[in-house]
């Protein structure tokens, strides 16, 4: 995941309220790696499917949550920053200048909360910003016809 760093703004991946090392790449953007060893915070994910045949199989993977912490340096005025997971708005905050009177100059981004009970990966809508390793999709997960 990409991590930015700009002259009024600071950017930072957070686990477990920690932020992660920024690593700088050959493309030139700053990475963070995903990691499944944080004590406490990395979960397994449970997920109960069937094949095409009806078969019943469960799926199990690690997942470890994230944030992402937004601070204003310098900038004199509100900013809205926004956050978009696989192109879709997944949250959006105002970040303020340290000392203004209405607020922070630091938000942290957890994803929407509102409906905690929703799953993301069932519903199509992001819960919480997680780390997770690749799965096996169930036949038409991807929008594919079956084909004969």
């Amino acid at each position: 995941m990409a991590a930015h760093q700009l002259p009024h703004f600071g950017v930072e991946i957070v686990v477990g309220g920690q932020p992660l090392d920024k690593i700088a790449g050959k493309d030139g953007k700053t990475w963070v790696i995903a990691r499944f060893d944080h004590a406490g915070v990395t979960k397994m994910v449970e997920c109960e499917e069937a094949d095409p045949y009806g078969e019943k199989y469960t799926q199990q993977w690690p997942a470890t949550p994230y944030a992402i912490r937004v601070t204003n340096y310098a900038y004199p005025g509100p900013v809205e920053a926004k956050c978009f997971v696989d192109g879709k708005l997944a949250c959006k905050a105002l970040v303020r200048k340290s000392g203004h009177r209405h607020g922070k100059d630091v938000r942290t981004l957890k994803g929407y909360q509102s409906k905690p009970e929703s799953i993301s990966y069932a519903r199509d809508s992001v819960v919480e910003f997680l780390f997770t390793l690749p799965r096996i999709a169930p036949p038409g997960a991807r929008g594919e016809e079956n084909k004969v």
